[in-house]
């Protein structure tokens, strides 16, 4: 028996631990999660890579806020990738561009995210309810993969036909269509 193999039976009845069985179940959970948006480059400081998972309407926004009265939050499953060691991103950072977007309305937001959720790695995301989450002083790392939940506060019954995801400082310039947004 070699020193690197493993015993042929090792009294364990759990599922094969090896660092290949883990490594294709890893792969297997970032499979399920593919983005129905292309992928938007953020090129300035904190520059990323960020995609859409899911998109969705709902009377309720981040820490599960009620929407105030005709309106409501567009939620996204955001998939991001740093490209380099960076901060964690705000809210600032996207936004949710679409040509109903009111600008005049005090109560919506056309040029930002009205609030994110704690950044998941992909292990916590899929881990689901384990309350675990990236610290929020610690850095997003290059090569790492994160999930993060956005809202943005908009009109009710606004037309999210056309509806980007945008780099929240390109007002328009760089974005990326998010696709079907269910509700």
């Amino acid at each position: 028996m070699g020193g690197s193999e493993p015993p042929a039976n090792s009294g364990s009845s759990t599922a094969d631990n090896t660092p290949a069985a883990v490594d294709s179940s890893a792969q297997v959970l970032e499979q399920e999660l593919v983005p129905q948006s292309e992928t938007l480059r953020i090129p300035q400081l904190g520059r990323h890579d960020v995609a859409v998972i899911e998109a969705s309407r709902t009377a309720e926004g981040p820490d599960r806020q009620p929407a105030p009265d005709s309106t409501e939050y567009v939620k996204l499953l955001l998939k991001v990738k740093p490209l380099e060691k960076t901060n964690q991103l705000s809210e600032n950072t996207w936004n949710v561009d679409f040509p109903d977007c009111d600008l005049t309305n005090e109560l919506t937001t056309c040029w930002s995210m009205s609030g994110i959720s704690p950044y998941l790695t992909a292990e916590q995301f899929h881990a689901q309810n384990s309350g675990e989450h990236v610290g929020d002083k610690e850095f997003l790392e290059p090569g790492n993969t994160y999930y993060v939940w956005a809202w943005q506060l908009i009109e009710k019954g606004s037309n999210l036909d056309q509806a980007r995801l945008c780099e929240g400082v390109s007002y328009g310039e760089n974005c990326v269509k998010i696709g079907q947004i269910k509700g």
